[in-house]
């Protein structure tokens, strides 16, 4: 039976769990099993409004209310100091739906900077009036309107200009690019003389679309260099093996390239010497070599450099060229000085262990344990090594013995460990969940706040026909590592949105010249004509590119209510400690029958006897008020 507040919750087989709805303040859950009561406070997570301020924001947000106090929000707004005009829109960019890109994120002095913006009104018309474009830096120490536009059609703009020494810009700095009304021009702040600081005058600056780029004199790094070992920590025997890659620019293979490595040990970190004299010297081994010209390059290391300690150590790898580049790379494992050990592999819903010797897999009885996270024994294994165990969701960490040899495996919960695959078409859903490891699911299907679907299982799969043009929202809920885990997936179906094709070569080489078609399409996959398309390119070089935000213009719909989310409360919010009310306990939960409570509680006199194995007299008093024992000061015996 499972209550809260003496409310009794109803049991759903689908979901195998008990249900209360629409609660949304904190309470006492009480459970009980097998003639036992277990007891958990729960407070709720997030701030979704209780019952009387729901309704309250319901009205005012609904119709006639709406109106008003839209209108007043919208009054409240203008009052308001506009700042942060470099990372934040001006109110007036609210009315307009726009993007802007760049033909690379970063330009050096001299370069040409190529633009591109988009502009719509609220209703998706394309802007046809000529525009400013205006250059400025974060403090204004550059504001300048360097070009006037006018569109190549309806909405569509395009410029460049050349990062000329003149500009006199400043390097290592972001700079802005915005365009804006022809009536913006009065807001010059050179002219300006007014009570308003820099920030608010500017804020009334008609801007229509905005977009940022950085500006230094930066070298792009020509080769990628990488570097993996195939173990985190490894024994005697147990040979480490690192491998290491290079690519250029266009992702081929490094031709010259040579490698130096050096394995240093980390002394201050939990070393064990396992023999009375032992020598840990500060460089255990170098090496080197040509890298591969095809895939990657393995080198073992001997398990000779190895000496008699249990030690964490270093790999430095380093490669250099014929151009006298040099890139380093650096890696971490441990080394324990013994020649057996126990290894955990997960393999879909199981855990696989083994014992290896000298790096051979053999046979041996082994103890298993398998532990939550605050040390309780879940489960206890005697099996035979090699072994695959089923994986219990609520462990923490799994404990394996094997005569001299020990092991602690933690389990590690990772990005999509369980997910799904959720998508839809004007008349059609489609959902498969994804669950390597076969966890036990909670999940539910909704179509707009309606629940459609629910159930309890390691696998699900759904084609149906959709219900409604709202979207679909779909809700995914696992125990891993004794935690529970939530992933929630939104279906829109989106029938303004275009679909893009490329259709470009695989590979395409320093000089080469190479076609690249690109395709449009609507939603239901009919050609687009005359669609607006913005194409640029750059290397990868540039690592911290991002690509602009287009806006939607087709009706969105909103996301599914949310409903209240609980979770145990900590255990410092939890505990309390108080005086025992005895009267009520000692009848309740029979606390009068146990011997403990009737020393502390005693009616008036508590006494006990018991043997000893020699004919002396021991004696311990004590003196108890309300359950507490009390110091003795003075003792007399007559």
């Amino acid at each position: 039976m499972v209550n809260i507040h003496g409310r009794q919750l109803k049991y759903d087989a689908a979901t195998q769990t008990y249900q209360l709805n629409n609660r949304r303040a904190s309470g006492n859950l009480r459970v009980i099993y097998e003639n036992t009561a277990y007891y958990f406070p729960l407070q709720t997570t997030g701030t979704r409004p209780g019952l009387f301020e729901g309704l309250i924001r319901k009205a005012s947000f609904g119709f006639p209310l709406k109106h008003i106090t839209k209108t007043l929000r919208r009054w409240k707004g203008r009052n308001d100091t506009y700042i942060d005009y470099f990372d934040r829109p001006v109110p007036y960019e609210a009315g307009f739906r726009s993007f802007m890109s760049f033909d690379k994120p970063m330009y050096k002095p001299g370069d040409t900077v190529k633009m591109k913006a988009f502009v719509m009104r609220k209703n998706g018309k394309g802007l046809n009036e000529r525009l400013l474009v205006r250059l400025s830096d974060r403090y204004f120490n550059f504001d300048t309107i360097i070009a006037v536009l006018k569109p190549y059609r309806p909405g569509g703009f395009t410029h460049e200009f050349v990062l000329r020494d003149s500009l006199d810009l400043d390097l290592d700095q972001d700079y802005l690019v915005t365009l804006e009304e022809e009536r913006s021009r009065k807001y010059d702040l050179s002219a300006y003389d007014g009570n308003l600081d820099d920030e608010a005058y500017a804020g009334k600056r008609k801007i229509v679309v905005r977009g940022k780029f950085e500006y230094e004199e930066y070298e792009l790094q020509a080769i990628n260099f990488t570097a993996r070992s195939d173990q985190k920590e490894h024994n005697r025997g147990n040979v480490l093996s690192i491998f290491l890659k290079a690519t250029d620019e266009n992702d081929l293979p490094v031709m010259d390239g040579r490698l130096q490595i050096t394995v240093l040990p980390l002394s201050d970190y939990g070393t064990t010497f396992h023999k009375p004299k032992v020598f840990l010297p500060d460089t255990l081994w170098t090496h080197t070599q040509p890298l591969e010209t095809v895939g990657e390059t393995k080198i073992n290391l001997p398990d000779s450099i190895f000496p008699n300690v249990s030690f964490q150590y270093q790999i430095e790898c380093v490669l250099l060229n014929s151009n006298n580049e040099r890139h380093t790379e650096n890696l971490y494992s441990n080394f324990i000085d013994r020649e057996k050990k126990l290894t955990f592999q997960l393999e879909q819903d199981s855990l696989k262990i083994d014992l290896l010797a000298n790096g051979v897999k053999i046979k041996a009885p082994a103890v298993i344990y398998a532990f939550n996270k605050q040390d309780d024994t879940l489960q206890i294994f005697n099996a035979g090594l090699p072994v695959t165990i089923k994986l219990n969701p609520y462990a923490n960490y799994y404990s394996a013995i094997s005569g001299d040899v020990s092991q602690k495996y933690e389990l590690e919960h990772k990005k999509g460990i369980v997910s799904a695959f959720a998508t839809r078409t004007k008349d059609s859903l489609f959902i498969r969940l994804n669950n390597p490891h076969r966890l036990p699911v909670w999940y539910t299907l909704f179509a707009g706040n309606k629940v459609i679907n629910r159930g309890y299982a390691d696998s699900f799969s759904l084609i149906a026909k959709t219900q409604t043009p709202k979207n679909y929202a779909f809700s995914l809920q696992y125990v891993f590592a004794n935690k529970v885990y939530v992933e929630e997936y939104t279906v829109p179906y989106q029938n303004k949105l275009l679909k893009l094709t490329i259709n470009a070569p695989a590979v395409i080489y320093p000089g080469q010249v190479a076609t690249i078609e690109i395709g449009v399409a609507d939603a239901n996959d009919n050609k687009v004509e005359g669609a607006d398309v913005t194409a640029y390119s750059f290397t990868r070089k540039f690592t911290n590119a991002s690509t602009p935000s287009i806006p939607y213009l087709g009706r969105l719909y909103r996301n599914r209510k949310a409903g209240s989310a609980f979770q145990l409360a900590a255990d410092e919010e939890w505990t309390h400690l108080g005086a025992l009310n005895w009267e009520y306990w000692s009848k309740e939960i029979g606390l009068d029958t146990m011997e403990y409570y009737k020393f502390l509680y005693p009616d008036r006199l508590y006494w006990n006897k018991e043997a000893v194995n020699d004919n002396s007299t021991q004696i311990a008093p004590f003196v108890v008020i309300k359950g507490e024992l009390q110091p003795i000061h003075l003792l007399y015996i007559d």
